[in-house]
């Protein structure tokens, strides 16, 4: 049998019906109420590895430029308000950079932990003493060790 279409006429139906609608939306509903509660966790994690790998990174930029600029640098951080500043350490109004690590950044890390919270790195290489840092959200955290030498690991 041959279906003709006349006109504006057309043979068969188009769309959805409200049932179906319903139907979907509720399946997605369902869906969504089971994955949500494995997301959060999730995202803290990647927070927190990003905001450590972040800071790992800044550990050897503030190492790089105290070789470029022939000069100590100092990086200094402040648990309070969850940042640091990587900067000149005799000239302090040279900062390279400031980051922040808490609820205003993307990192939104709710504690933070230095020992000691003030380090300097040396145009030869070295740096004045070991650190560690600590970065905590909701119960997951990541801790970055620096030596004297330079070398950054990041560990559970």
């Amino acid at each position: 049998m041959i279906h003709r279409q006349v006109g504006n006429d057309r043979i068969g139906r188009e769309g959805f019906t409200l049932v179906e609608m319903l139907a979907v939306v509720a399946i997605s509903s369902i869906l969504l109420s089971v994955a949500l509660p494995r997301v959060g966790p999730a995202l803290d994690r990647a927070r927190v590895n990003s905001a450590a790998n972040v800071m790992a990174g800044d550990l050897q930029y503030a190492q790089i430029m105290a070789v470029r600029s022939r000069r100590p640098v100092a990086m200094v951080i402040t648990t309070g308000t969850k940042q640091y500043v990587i900067r000149d350490r005799d000239d302090s109004s040279i900062i390279y950079r400031t980051r922040f690590l808490g609820d205003e950044s993307e990192f939104r890390i709710a504690t933070m932990s230095a020992s000691p919270t003030t380090n300097e790195m040396f145009p030869n290489g070295l740096a004045r003493t070991s650190a560690t840092f600590t970065l905590t959200l909701h119960g997951y955290s990541r801790t970055i060790t620096f030596s004297r030498a330079g070398q950054v690991r990041i560990s559970s």
